[in-house]
């Protein structure tokens, strides 16, 4: 009723001296409905509220009837919104709501990961584990375990069946449960959530001031550059291990220098795939330290492969001869 009230508004021929005549027309049945709540409140004096609801209760045949000749004297709104003129494809715009509620979203998948919860409903199998299973799994039996495990279902990480049991969506149960070849959770859990999710807060004010921290301020923390390396550490190794397969061919190079490398990962997975070929990592020393821990689980011959230089990336002067390396690789820098 309210589309077919909506064509009918939108249809509508206004006298030329009316200021509603002078607005475009309209594209969809939606904004007819809108605009018409909007035109209507200064026709009939309503609120825009109070007209959109006068709106819905009026059948669409006596609108046009209805309407007045002319708009009755009246003091100009303070302010009037302009329509926009310009065109935009239907999936160009941005979703505001999207942008501004999305932090929910995100703080509810890290909760998912620091919990367990991936694991524990993984673990039930194709079955599937109630609100109350789960809570007990994760320790928190209180009713803001189904809050938070509404919303996980609200953005598909689950999905809750007919019986009240919760399953994994597909990508959950392929890169979010540590059982899994594919995880890359211990990315998103302690880099982006317990490190970026926090500082990005600051956004404004390091726009407004121009004072931020460097990467070497932030990384001589020892405890802040283990978390970080071991963080992207997890989320490198399947991009490198996808460049080797699906994009690089490294053929015969013998030698390589890895800017801002972290932890190795991807050093260790090209030398690992080409032979003969060494690697040189460039990273900060707190880095370098947590790099040489994880360097130290890799095969032998890997490990007699991949070294790493102390250096701030950002620094004029690099310890390397300009033609000592045939590739040299710069990610995440």
């Amino acid at each position: 009723a309210q589309a077919t009230l909506a064509r009918d508004f939108a249809g509508f021929q206004e006298p030329p001296s009316s200021p509603v005549a002078r607005l475009p027309p309209l594209a969809s049945a939606t904004s007819a409905m809108a605009f018409a709540a909007r035109a209507f409140s200064r026709a009939a004096n309503l609120t825009p509220v109070a007209a959109a609801a006068a709106l819905r209760r009026l059948p669409s045949a006596p609108l046009r009837g209805a309407w007045p000749a002319a708009a009755p004297a009246a003091s100009p709104p303070a302010t009037a919104r302009a329509f926009s003129q310009s065109t935009w494809e239907a999936g160009d715009d941005v979703d505001i709501d999207s942008v501004a509620y999305g932090f929910m979203a995100s703080q509810a998948l890290f909760a998912g990961l620091e919990l367990g919860i991936f694991d524990h409903i993984a673990a039930a199998g194709e079955a599937g584990l109630g609100a109350a299973a789960i809570g007990k799994a994760c320790g928190v039996e209180a009713p803001r375990m189904q809050t938070l495990l509404t919303a996980l279902t609200a953005v598909k990480c689950l999905k809750r069946g007919s019986d009240g049991l919760y399953t994994l969506s597909p990508n959950t149960a392929q890169y979010m449960v540590t059982s899994s070849r594919h995880f890359y959770g211990d990315y998103l859990r302690y880099q982006i959530g317990r490190q970026f999710y926090t500082r990005m807060g600051a956004l404004p004010d390091v726009m407004t001031t121009g004072k931020a921290p460097s990467y070497a301020s932030w990384f001589s923390d020892p405890e802040v550059a283990k978390t970080y390396t071991d963080a992207q550490h997890n989320g490198s190794v399947a991009t490198a291990k996808y460049l080797v397969k699906k994009k690089l061919q490294l053929g015969n190079i013998s030698s390589m220098l890895d800017v801002g490398g972290g932890s190795g990962a991807f050093s260790y997975v090209f030398v690992g795939a080409t032979p003969g070929l060494r690697s040189t990592v460039l990273e900060l020393p707190e880095v370098c330290r947590t790099g040489e821990s994880i360097k130290a689980k890799q095969p032998e011959d890997v490990r007699e492969r991949v070294n790493f230089v102390e250096l701030d990336a950002s620094s004029p002067q690099w310890p390397v001869n300009e033609t000592a390396y045939d590739v040299v690789l710069m990610s995440y820098i």
